[in-house]
């Protein structure tokens, strides 16, 4: 009984596996004949296509199936290689910037803060709500921007932001050729920057009119400041 068991799982596979490449190749040759593709299964030109008899075509097209199926597992794998070294280097600069974080002094950090602009796209006008974040020198990310049509109409892009290493510059859209670099010139008393006639260019939207605030955050080591008051 055992054996009867086995033997009929075992025939039942081979027709499963038997029917598997049928398939694939039948749906080959729909694609080919459907797309008015020129390639043909093992780099063969028409002419050598033609050539060969029905059984060869079938044998060929099954070792094209095969192929494939490999060469996609070769790149589903590297894809996964891939992402696992984007998420280790992802982690490592989390770490990396919760440190600095940590130790940060007076100086070291920066509240930056945009107001006003918009984003056109499609032709279309989207005001953008007013955004604001913190970088530390060295820290480089991302920052979604908002805005709106009316009520119903509104569109995110994200830009990416950087603060240099040493802390004195700061950069809108830093990886773009056309990026905004702001220079410390008096971070420490707080800073406006009218970014007027100016666009940046992504897949998704162009933005600009925007005014950029910058100011150093209130850290240990901060200077202590006298006020004198006049009565």
């Amino acid at each position: 009984m055992t054996l009867e068991i086995k033997t009929g799982r075992l025939f039942a596979l081979r027709r499963l596996m038997k029917a598997r490449v049928v398939t694939a190749i039948i749906v080959s040759s729909l694609i080919l004949l459907f797309s008015g593709c020129l390639s043909y299964p093992m780099g063969l030109s028409k002419e050598q296509w033609q050539s060969l008899s029905p059984a060869q075509q079938a044998e060929y097209h099954a070792k094209q199936v095969q192929i494939d199926e490999a060469r996609r597992q070769q790149e589903a794998e590297l894809h996964a290689r891939q992402a696992l070294v984007r998420a280790e280097a992802e982690r490592l600069e989390r770490e990396r910037v919760a440190v600095l974080y940590a130790e940060a002094q007076y100086g070291d950090v920066v509240i930056v803060t945009v107001q006003g602009g918009a984003m056109k796209w499609s032709k279309e006008i989207y005001y953008l709500e007013p955004v604001s974040f913190e970088l530390v020198r060295g820290e480089s990310k991302e920052i979604e921007f908002r805005g709106h049509v009316d009520r119903a109409r509104s569109l995110v892009s994200r830009y990416k932001v950087k603060l240099s290493d040493d802390g004195h510059t700061f950069y809108f859209n830093s990886d773009a050729r056309d990026r905004i670099a702001l220079v410390d010139d008096g971070w420490d008393r707080g800073r406006s920057y009218p970014i007027t006639g100016h666009t940046w260019n992504d897949i998704n939207a162009g933005a600009g009119g925007m005014t950029i605030g910058i100011r150093l955050k209130e850290m240990p080591g901060s200077p202590h400041r006298v006020i004198i008051e006049h009565r």
